[in-house]
């Protein structure tokens, strides 16, 4: 039961976390073509965000499946350090970058749709598509991949691999309902809460990233504990809420963590934790950092909020300055 936990949930909250962004942001997209007349640029949509969704694949089979049978441990141990490292980077700068957009999610991602095909070329639009799936599942490879160094090989592999399959089939029923305009879910309040937990979990994977790279001597102080609840670990290690809870947060390393897993594990709480709640509460980065991004918005509120085409858009704007002109 303790491998279930450990890869099967683990694996399910990155692929649905993740699935839902990019199925929604398909969907946005493919629901201003039709709303602006373009169906005919759908199936070359379609087949970039299919080139896109092989991405993750391949990846996943080159770290969990080729690399371990083909490179030696300290090699592994190495890279599987670094790419710890990186995927807690992509789940902060992912966290971050949904806090952001927040409830103007949708009129962002038609903004950015509508400014494609204003440029006059349909692939524009498909490269929107294709980048933004193709994002999606880079940062699930490298999570996946975080994940996957914790929980070792056999069973614990498979589990991982049907998780990621059930999270990316809800993701893609969940992004079809609401396009079809199926309201049954907040999608801000979804990212709010996933986005704590995406923190925890992006914590563990640094600490075991730390880990793997104490092991390679590239950071020093293995086997030297700032404390030891080794024994008090052993007494809880196969409740069902623990087994569940270190599943997402890994945090049976904290029961006999090194210098260096402690701090960089408390210091990324203490830095992500606040900044994600201020950007949750005032929707921008703390000391007007991106602040270009307010005005980018408001442009898409505009947009949206207008059942016409962006070349309609334009005209309009144009006549309003003429009409100006002829006031002054």
């Amino acid at each position: 039961m303790s491998g279930f936990y450990d890869s099967f949930v683990a694996s399910f909250l990155i692929a649905l976390r993740e699935g839902v962004e990019a199925t929604l942001i398909v969907g946005i997209i493919i629901g201003y073509l039709v709303q602006v007349g373009r169906r005919d640029i759908l199936k070359y949509v379609w087949s970039a965000v299919s080139v896109a969704v092989a991405i993750p694949l391949i990846l996943g089979y080159y770290f969990v499946v080729y690399l371990p049978q083909h490179d030696t441990f300290h090699l592994q141990e190495k890279l599987g350090g670094f790419l710890s490292v990186i995927a807690a980077g992509f789940i902060t700068w992912m966290i971050i970058w949904m806090g952001l957009r927040g409830k103007d999610f949708a009129s962002s991602i038609k903004q950015d749709a509508a400014s494609a095909l204003e440029k006059g070329s349909m692939w524009g639009i498909v490269a929107l598509a294709f980048i933004s799936v193709a994002r999606e599942g880079l940062e699930t490879a490298l999570m996946f991949f975080g994940v996957a160094d914790t929980v070792g090989e056999g069973e614990n592999s498979e589990l991982l691999l049907w998780g990621l399959i059930a999270g990316f089939m809800i993701s893609i029923w969940i992004g079809y309902l609401v396009y079809l305009g199926v309201s049954f879910i907040n999608i801000k309040m979804f990212f709010n809460v996933t986005g704590y937990l995406l923190i925890f979990v992006a914590a563990g994977i640094l600490m075991y990233g730390i880990k793997d790279l104490q092991e390679t001597g590239i950071i020093s102080g293995i086997n030297v504990y700032l404390y030891d609840y080794s024994l008090q670990l052993k007494s809880i290690n196969t409740s069902f809420w623990f087994v569940l809870v270190n599943a997402f947060f890994q945090i049976e390393y904290l029961f006999v963590p090194t210098h260096a897993q402690f701090i960089s594990w408390i210091a990324y709480i203490m830095i992500a934790l606040p900044l994600f709640t201020f950007i949750i509460l005032k929707g921008r980065m703390p000391f007007g950092l991106f602040s270009s991004r307010k005005n980018k918005v408001s442009k898409a509120e505009n947009l949206a909020a207008q059942e016409t085409t962006p070349k309609e858009v334009e005209n309009m704007e144009k006549e309003n300055v003429e009409k100006k002109k002829e006031l002054v």
